[in-house]
């Protein structure tokens, strides 16, 4: 009839000595399968109080089929889960603890750098051949520059690295601002650019494009290129620069903050390192805009970097460099 509700029976029944309302069994065995799946499992039980036997075949399968990037942590779960025994001194994909995968790589990339560094501090002499050894061939770079500031003594030092070295780097950068930042695809030395400007270079980035020389990612907003770097974007090394820094590693940003801690943050929290030019060298910072613990290495540039992005645009040669 129109307007009736009609109330389904419920599995529930009365128990007669004191009335109380008890589930019927059936309906407790999905709630005793969960509890037995965090628990751990006992397969000797009796077949009531095993997980679904569809479960158990599906973290079997997975442990055996996923290309495991996963620690001992995440494998004892599976082992949990899908009831696997499994050797305690196998390795999952040819690593101790694939965890550390990122950690590893930078201590290496760091222990590279020991010739020409003292604590986190680099001689300005070695930038060129610090970079080479740095950097690996494909790696995610992310390099300051912007409509405000640029880490200009990085980024003329990169451009001076050895194509057969260095080469097929992914640029992620907010402002093609500076001749060199395209000059490193003309020389090879980067390949792949995720952006979010180009301005007075878009003219020369076009003819790059069509040359073949360079590959655009995506064009992004600036809120969305540097939340993509603690998400599918993130740098392997970042350049970037400071006002000043400390003894022990601290930075000053100075009145023009801009995007330095996003970057160095996004780069800092994935293993990556980072690399900071400063225009000094202090005994006390008037304030810490970033700690030390996400700074790795610290130069002295040759020069003040570069706050007026329109500064060099008028002496830009065919060669791709400015005066």
């Amino acid at each position: 009839m129109p307007g009736l509700l009609v109330r389904r029976p419920s599995r529930a029944r009365i128990r007669p000595r004191d009335g109380l309302r008890e589930s019927a069994p059936e309906a407790r065995v999905p709630l005793q399968n969960g509890l037995n799946l965090l628990a751990g499992v006992d397969h000797a039980a009796p077949p009531a109080r095993r997980p679904p036997r569809g479960l158990v075949a599906m973290f079997q399968e997975m442990s055996c089929r996923v290309p495991c990037p996963l620690g001992a942590g995440a494998e004892r779960t599976l082992d949990v889960l899908g009831g696997v025994k499994r050797n305690p001194g196998a390795r999952f994909d040819g690593q101790a603890d694939g965890w550390s995968r990122r950690r590893a790589k930078k201590a290496a990339r760091l222990a590279r750098l020991a010739p020409w560094t003292k604590g986190r501090g680099l001689e300005t002499a070695a930038i060129v051949e610090a970079l080479q050894a740095l950097i690996e061939p494909g790696d995610a770079v992310a390099l300051e520059g912007d409509n405000q500031k640029q880490a200009d003594f990085l980024s003329r030092a990169l451009v001076q690295a050895d194509p057969a070295k260095l080469h097929d780097l992914h640029l992620l950068i907010s402002s093609v601002s500076r001749p060199e930042h395209l000059t490193l695809f003309e020389r090879g030395i980067a390949r792949t650019i995720d952006l979010a400007y180009a301005g007075p270079e878009s003219v020369r980035l076009a003819q790059l494009i069509e040359d073949g020389k360079l590959e655009i990612g995506a064009i992004h907003t600036y809120v969305v290129l540097y939340a993509r770097m603690f998400v599918d974007l993130m740098p392997d090394v970042a350049l970037v620069c400071a006002e000043q820094a400390d003894r022990q590693g601290n930075l000053y940003t100075g009145p023009n903050t801009e995007d330095t801690p996003t970057i160095v943050e996004a780069t800092a929290f994935h293993d990556g390192v980072v690399v900071v030019q400063v225009n000094d060298i202090v005994d006390e910072l008037p304030r810490a805009d970033i700690p030390a613990s996400w700074v790795d290495v610290i130069v002295a540039a040759d020069r003040p970097y570069q706050m007026d992005a329109e500064e060099n645009f008028s002496t830009v040669t065919c060669g791709g460099s400015a005066a």
